[in-house]
Parts: structure tokens; sequence; C-alpha cells
């Protein structure tokens, strides 16, 4: 309910009963005790999670990471998160500080009405978004600080001091173009955070359009992001001042209002060797080579979907790359450059399967699927040797991304 439904629905009461005696109404406005405020005495004992963000029933789930092999794994809970109850604000991507002590969630603000999905048209919101900084022990928030409008991926530099955010902001590039504004009009930025001064006003570096997935290198030199605009960006961290680098990922790249690959999401092995941008409007696989500082030609990789956020293991030698129409999940050769496997999924298990990760023994492939936007989402769980699905858990509505919050020490 937005805030002008919500005082209409204050209201009403009101103007019912001016014909009536003309007393005071009595004005009546609950919202369910244990939905919002939650018994943190009830939670379960403490331990590695995962955390996961429902972008439409803006809630997050959260499971056991040491229980996946259980026959009974499924949610521990399922806790609101956002800034207003009675608002859907879409939670969208997460990242967790190693400490385990805090993690970090996204709220895009999107405009109900405006359209399907958790920002209305993604991409499309016109308020500006926040990043809340929530407690792992009790799952509240207990920090915010606003940002740009639209923020779509959310990342920690690995020494965990900056806590970075891009801006998915599709309107940008409409308005620019509506208002026939040059092409840097259409230029969104990204939100360079210090974790430690958590509230101060973040730095704030115009890169590209519709910049959206991010990587950072291991050494935390630089960030690297997608820019729907058929490029790579790079910022240097240390000197954000510095003009960043960008680069088209394809011989012949489309505009902005018309991409070719249309880059969504980065994922960079362990040895920060490549970085591998998912086009999701051509389901290729493209990889830029660091050393060289540019795209490597021989190394293009064409998936039967939609490219989304993959992830290696830890020896860099595999990449598992989610596709979606048609659904499934790539497992990729990452040294020969080459597709080795492709797990079609069920509908029953997983619809729009967007956002992998690993479990610590790399044995298992948790992979965040959307749903239809309509009814529930769902957590894969898949062998790799096998390369099977093992088990699939129902999560809130259009989740999207996940990430482990650790146990603290």
């Amino acid at each position: 309910m937005n805030r002008g439904s919500l005082l209409f629905a204050l209201l009403l009461p009101w103007v019912a009963s001016c014909d009536d005696d003309g007393g005071e109404p009595e004005l009546v406005f609950s919202l369910p005790d244990d939905e919002y405020w939650r018994d943190t005495r009830t939670f379960p004992p403490a331990g590695d999670r995962i955390v996961i963000t429902n972008n439409l029933s803006d809630e997050l789930s959260v499971l056991d990471l040491d229980a996946v092999d259980s026959p009974d794994f499924g949610e521990l809970m399922r806790v609101p998160v956002g800034r207003n109850p009675v608002e859907r604000e879409g939670p969208h991507h997460l990242a967790a500080e190693a400490s385990g002590e805090f993690y970090y969630v996204g709220i895009s603000n999107y405009v109900p009405g405006s359209g399907s999905g958790p920002h209305g048209v993604h991409g499309a919101g016109t308020a500006d978004g926040h990043v809340l900084k929530i407690r792992s022990t009790d799952h509240l928030a207990v920090d915010e600080i606003r940002v740009d409008r639209n923020p779509g991926d959310i990342r920690l530099s690995p020494d965990g001091r900056r806590l970075l955010v891009s801006h998915f902001d599709l309107l940008k590039i409409a308005e620019a173009v509506t208002n026939h504004l040059p092409p840097e009009a259409m230029d969104a930025r990204l939100g360079i955070i210090d974790t430690a001064n958590f509230t101060a006003t973040p730095t704030m570096v115009t890169v590209c359009p519709a910049p959206h997935g991010i990587a950072v290198s291991p050494d935390g030199r630089y960030a690297y992001l997608s820019c729907i605009s058929d490029e790579l960006a790079r910022v240097t961290l240390d000197d954000p001042a510095a003009a960043p680098l960008r680069l088209p990922v394809l011989a012949n790249p489309g505009p902005a209002t018309a991409p070719v690959c249309s880059p969504y999401a980065l994922t960079i092995p362990p040895a920060g060797d490549s970085v591998w941008v998912s086009c999701l409007e051509s389901g290729e696989l493209l990889r830029y080579d660091v050393a060289s500082g540019a795209m490597d030609p021989g190394s293009r990789i064409l998936l039967p979907g939609g490219a989304l956020f993959g992830t290696f293991t830890t020896d860099g030698a595999n990449l598992f790359v989610p596709h979606q129409a048609p659904d499934g999940i790539a497992f990729i050769d990452a040294n020969e450059r080459r597709l080795l496997f492709d797990l079609q999924v069920e509908r029953a298990a997983c619809i729009n399967p967007h956002a992998t990760s690993l479990t610590d023994d790399q044995r298992k492939l948790l992979v965040v699927c959307e749903g239809d936007h309509s009814g529930p989402g769902s957590l894969l769980v898949v062998d790799v040797a096998g390369r099977t699905v093992e088990k699939s858990v129902p999560l809130g509505r259009f989740p999207d991304d996940l990430a482990f919050v650790r146990a603290a020490p």
C-alpha cells in the first residue's frame, strides 16, 4: 500500500462518520505484532546462515548453511526488511561482512503501480534508494544511508572497508532521450560507502549508462561494472576521482537504448586475471583479460538463454552461470573457455534462475530462482559432481540474491 492509499484508508472512517452524530471516529491502525515486531528470543541458535533478499515480499529468507545436506533443509525464518512496513520497497541484493557481525541490503524504492516487478519496471523507480546496515544476530537494521535511485548490485571490497552500490537507472536513459540531452546525461553513478563511517556521504563516481553488476579485484584496487551500453567500466577505488576506464565488450556494440549484449552481471575468478561479462540480451559470456586490458575475442561462450550472476570454484577452473528463457545452469570450463554441460531445470523446481554461490566444500551449488514474480521463488541445491538438482526450497516472492552470513567468532 502506498502513502496515498494509506491516507485514504485512514480518512475513510472519518468521512463515513460525518453524516452521523458529528463525533470524532475511533481511529484503529494496527499491524501483526509477530510480523513487524519480532521476539528475538525465539531465534534459532547462532550459526552460519544463508540470507536471501525477497524483492516483492519485502522479506529476507534465512536458512542454515550447515544444513544444506539435511533432508529437512529449509527456511529457518523469514524476516521483514525495509524502512516502511506498509510500502513495498523492493530489497535488492545484499553483501555480508566476513566477520559475520553485519550485512547490507539495498532498498530500491520502486514506485508502486508503475509496472511489474520489484522496481516497477526494473530500473524505472523515481525515488532515491537506500542501503540498510543489518545486525546479523537479530536481523534488525541499525543504520541506513541514502544513495541514488534504482540501486542495482551491492558488493563489499575484500578488506570490508568499502561498500559498493551500482545504480541500474534506466529512467535516466529515457529522460536523456526524451529531453534530447547529450549521451553523457545517460550515465549513472557508483556509490562508494565507507563502512567504518557508514552515515558519511558516499563518494559518487559517474561511470556509464545503467551500471548493474559489480566485481571487485582480489587486491581491492579496482571495481568493474557491467554497463547496459555494451560496455565494461573500471573504477580505481584508491583514486575514485580518476576518470573510469570504459571499453566496449563487443566489436560492434549497440547504444544504451538498443544494446546487443546488454551486460547485466560480472563474475571474477579468485586469481583476478579476468572478468566475465554476462549478456542478458544475447546470452553470451565474454571475457575481459586483465593483463592486456582488453576483451578476449577468443573466449566467447554462447549460452541457451540470457546470462546472469555466476560463481567460480576456488581454483578458478570451473564457472557456473544461470541463464533464463530457457532456464538452466551452464557448467563451464574456464581454462578451456568452453561449455561443458547445461543443466536444464524444471519449472516446478525453479523459474528464472538469477544468482549462484558454492558451499564451502564446493560440492553443492546454490541457485536463487526468481519464480514467476507472482508466487514464491525458490532456492535450488545442485550436486556439482552429479550435475543434478537435489532439492528445491520455497522462498518469498521474487528472490534475487544470496549471501553467507557467518557466525560471529
